[in-house]
């Protein structure tokens, strides 16, 4: 007769039934909630189970009212399912938590309770209820209920650090007040696992040198230099060039330049995929005919130089332009200067 009775209430009467939908909030300082309310967090998944009855309670010492004087029980077959659940989620390898939250009936004055007064079993539940209950108290049975139901877990084999105790006290009452038994099964566990997202994979990319210039390729910002070229701190081709100035109608190379010849032979060195170009170049004082020869005779006189410092031979080639590829006007001293020069092309292959 109970248990039917019971089993009407549940789908009669209760009334707060997204309680533990997505609406759920904790009650904060009432509350023995985590400091991290995690039920917030993004899940791969939710179960939540029915209610665990905090309702049937024998009394061990007839006419006693303090809540440390009761006892819980609660559906065998219920709490298994939910040990069941839970170890077969622990089992799958799934990283879960466990929410274990206690609530409470509070005291109500209807004058249906007032007026009832049998020596049934009604009337045991029914004079524990009229007992006058504050806030606290209704925070400890929750406490108590939610304590008693972690604890049975653990005695289960449920590992302590998946369990997450909470009590809300009489904050969300399950049930219609207009009843003796309403009120009593606002006094339930509600457990629920929360099935955490694995954290994604991080693909570690080990960063290499592909081109092989001694920058790696997270900085390389020219990543497909050919080997052998000296390069910069991000990878790029480092280029250096040089031009020599001759006094008039010579092609020996100044003494003054003797240091830019041998910088210019240590960086080909070190880029030993370059090559290079030497052209030779004159001002337009004589005639074209002498010109081109003078000016091939520079660029082999700047050859001459990087042999004598260790660039191989067939690194290089020479070539005279003679008069006809001025950089300043030839009508003043000044720019005549700057034309009787050498320069040098860098080049991949020759």
């Amino acid at each position: 007769m109970k248990k039917s009775l019971l089993s009407l209430l549940l789908v009669s009467t209760i009334i707060f039934a997204g309680t533990y939908d997505d609406s759920y909030s904790p009650v904060g300082e009432k509350s023995l909630s985590v400091s991290d309310p995690f039920m917030y967090g993004d899940f791969k998944e939710i179960r939540r189970f029915d209610l665990l009855d905090a309702s049937d309670v024998d009394v061990t010492d007839i006419g006693a009212t303090d809540i440390n004087h009761l006892k819980t029980t609660h559906a065998q077959s219920d709490f298994n399912e939910v040990v069941k659940t839970i170890k077969n989620y622990v089992s799958s390898g799934e990283t879960i938590k466990v929410t274990v939250i206690g609530h409470a009936s509070e005291r109500t004055d209807i004058q249906e309770e007032v007026a009832v007064d049998s020596k049934t079993y009604a009337n045991k539940i029914q004079n524990w209820f009229r007992t006058s209950q504050d806030t606290n108290q209704t925070q400890k049975n929750s406490s108590d209920f939610a304590s008693d139901i972690a604890a049975r877990l653990k005695d289960n084999n449920i590992s302590e650090d998946i369990i997450v105790v909470e009590h809300r006290g009489s904050e969300d009452l399950g049930f219609s007040t207009e009843t003796d038994y309403g009120i009593a099964l606002s006094n339930r566990v509600m457990v629920a696992i929360y099935v955490v997202k694995p954290e994604p994979e991080v693909v570690v990319v080990e960063d290499k040198d592909s081109d092989g210039d001694g920058v790696l390729d997270s900085k390389d910002e020219c990543p497909d230099t050919p080997k052998g070229l000296m390069v910069d701190d991000v990878g790029c081709p480092m280029s250096m060039t040089i031009r020599l100035n001759f006094e008039v109608d010579s092609y020996m190379i100044p003494e003054s330049s003797n240091e830019k010849v041998f910088e210019f032979a240590e960086f080909l060195k070190d880029s030993p995929a370059f090559k290079v170009h030497i052209v030779g170049h004159t001002d337009s004082t004589a005639s074209e005919e002498y010109n081109q020869v003078l000016s091939l005779n520079r660029a082999n006189a700047l050859k001459t130089a990087l042999l004598e410092n260790g660039i191989a031979e067939d690194r290089m080639k020479v070539s005279g332009e003679g008069e006809l590829s001025p950089i300043e006007p030839n009508d003043t001293a000044e720019g005549r200067a700057m034309n009787r020069r050498t320069e040098v092309k860098l080049l991949n292959e020759l």
